[in-house]
């Protein structure tokens, strides 16, 4: 028996990041690592639509490639299952970006000599926003929603909770994502987490104005600083509009929106595809 015999992959996650130890000891615990990224590998694989494709381009050998390296930031007592699958996911879909923005190229062609990549212009944040954006449109087509008042409000979480992640980036950062017909945050976030044109019509309660209206009347505060609107200030927001909105109360949002982000999540089954474009 080994002197990892009884460790669990989060240990020796952990031993095999920690660089203090001894080198071959820590070679033996990320060896032990490898049958669990490989399998890793295959579940995110198969979460994508032409897995043995994927596999052709990024296969076990450059998971565990990957692994070695990313498993050096790896913080310990977290879940080592998790990290490693979002780590894979990740490299997956960058894989899968270039082949949809460079379809036609071949390796050979799309290779920058030596001298030359110095030079090179660096890919504007935006573009690789674009393969994203149209991909979780995509997933959010599948879910079977079963009432339209579960789309709709989800619609305009997403759109709420976007808004609290850009406000918490720093404004510099922020305007490097901003795509020029973005004048505004809530342009921007419209960009980001788009609707169809019959979406918005839909509406998440009889009392309250379609969705569309909804978004028009929080714009004026989603675009001054801060920059977010909550859940309780959407609702408050609604009322001071007219009386038919006032009978809408907090407790209906969050419940509303409670139970659809549960029938979206039993929609989308797999944790990776989740956790990349809903989390």
């Amino acid at each position: 028996m080994g002197p990892f015999s009884d460790w669990d992959c989060d240990q020796l996650a952990s031993f095999y990041a920690d660089q203090t130890q001894p080198s071959a000891e820590r070679g033996e615990a990320f060896r032990l690592l490898m049958p669990l990224i490989a399998r890793v590998h295959a579940k995110v694989l198969r979460s994508f639509r032409d897995p043995a494709r994927l596999k052709g381009l990024f296969d076990d050998d450059d998971a565990i490639s990957l692994m070695a390296e990313k498993t050096l930031l790896y913080i310990p007592r977290r879940p080592f299952r998790a990290f490693c699958q979002v780590v894979i996911a990740n490299r997956a879909i960058d894989i899968l970006r270039r082949l949809r923005r460079e379809p036609l190229a071949s390796l050979e062609v799309n290779s920058l000599p030596a001298d030359d990549e110095e030079h090179a212009e660096p890919e504007c944040p935006q573009h690789r926003l674009g393969p994203w954006i149209a991909e979780r449109r995509e997933l959010l087509d599948s879910i079977d929603w079963r009432r339209p008042a579960y789309q709709a409000v989800f619609l305009v979480d997403q759109r709420l909770r976007r808004a609290i992640q850009l406000a918490d980036v720093a404004a510099e950062d922020n305007a490097l994502w901003f795509p020029e017909v973005c004048q505004r945050r809530s342009d921007l976030l419209a960009w980001l987490e788009p609707w169809h044109m019959h979406e918005g019509g839909l509406r998440f309660h009889p009392a309250v104005p379609p969705i569309l209206d909804v978004w028009s009347l929080a714009q004026p505060r989603i675009d001054r600083v801060p920059h977010r609107l909550s859940g309780k200030d959407l609702v408050e927001l609604l009322k001071a509009s007219g009386d038919s909105t006032a009978s809408f109360s907090h407790d209906q949002w969050r419940a509303l929106t409670s139970r659809a982000t549960r029938r979206a999540r039993e929609s989308i089954q797999d944790d990776v595809l989740w956790s990349c474009y809903f989390r």
